[in-house]
């Protein structure tokens, strides 16, 4: 892991925070992109595939 082995000083440390706030911030926006596509946000529960059926819908592709 990454973490583990870099070394955190006073000298990188402002580096550091910005990439991994910015590794955050882009897999929360990775999440938010895969409900929408997925149409998760749909609270109608008759319009929502199940994660079965999306998983199953891809395979056939």
């Amino acid at each position: 892991m990454f973490l583990e082995d870099a070394e955190i000083s006073e000298d990188n440390l402002v580096a550091m925070y910005r990439s991994i706030t910015a590794g955050i911030d882009a897999r929360i926006k990775l999440i938010k992109a895969e409900f929408e596509v997925y149409d998760t946000y749909n609270t109608d529960s008759s319009k929502t595939d199940t994660l079965y059926d999306l998983v199953e819908s891809l395979c056939r592709r």
